[in-house]
């Protein structure tokens, strides 16, 4: 169960709390370092992650939105003007940088013509780190292809981060994938990721998406029954308090 109070959930509630913490010990941004892009995946070496490799939907027929579960989360894929489907590199997804028997999800518009992005990733249970390769679509069936993927990160509503990652193709598959990385730090997690084919000379393409790594975040904290409720309702309070009267606070002259 989760509740609200003075118009804030227990997650936001917690988070006030420490912003305020940070504020009167003299930090300058609350959200300074949120997100750090990584030049690999796992971030840190030797971590180990969760990895759906859509492997046990394949193959599937294309679909408005696109559900996956894995052992400790679920991945919802939405967005975007197409479809998405599961295909195999090599297989039915020729002229790719992508490795041969690599399983895929293809975010795009029927047959693949058109464009297919921006495409909302969303996670049942908040992460702290993910991992992807993408690749344009239009670049991995044999056109010679450089393009940019825009990634944007989001706690719930708050904008985490953004970043562009690059990636190209000679046309014949070989090339490099645009590789999107990311952890966050500062009590934030990932809720969500959107990815929009940004700049690659032809538009917004359908995007592929590789194996999904990450890490699951600590579980969100409820408001348990009873008298307890009361505790966090004094805690919202306070809370609310405290940033109006950090809001408001006057410096006042002082007398030499």
């Amino acid at each position: 169960m989760t509740s609200s109070a003075c118009g804030f959930t227990v997650r936001t509630l917690i988070r006030l709390t420490a912003a305020a913490v940070f504020t009167l010990s003299g930090a300058v941004s609350v959200f300074a370092g949120d997100l750090s892009q990584c030049a690999s995946s796992p971030c840190t070496s030797g971590t180990t992650l969760s990895t759906l490799d859509f492997s046990s939907y394949y193959p599937s027929s294309s679909a408005p939105q696109a559900n996956f579960t894995t052992a400790d989360n679920a991945l919802t894929w939405s967005g975007g003007p197409g479809t998405f489907q599961t295909m195999l590199a090599g297989t039915d997804y020729v002229g790719t940088a992508f490795p041969n028997g690599t399983y895929l999800l293809i975010a795009g518009t029927s047959g693949g013509s058109g464009y297919g992005s921006p495409v909302n990733l969303t996670f049942s249970n908040p992460v702290t780190e993910f991992g992807v390769s993408i690749e344009d679509f239009y670049a991995g069936f044999g056109t010679s292809q450089n393009y940019s993927i825009q990634v944007s990160a989001y706690d719930g509503s708050v904008l985490l981060g953004q970043f562009l990652v690059d990636g190209s193709n000679d046309g014949t598959g070989v090339g490099s994938l645009a590789l999107t990385a990311a952890q966050t730090s500062g009590g934030y997690d990932i809720t969500n990721l959107i990815f929009d084919d940004v700049a690659n000379g032809t538009g917004s393409n359908n995007l592929v998406f590789g194996p999904v790594s990450y890490q699951n975040g600590p579980p969100i904290p409820s408001v348990p029954e009873g008298g307890s409720t009361l505790a966090y309702m004094v805690l919202a309070m306070g809370s609310c308090l405290a940033a109006i009267k950090l809001a408001n606070r006057k410096v006042t002259p002082q007398r030499l």
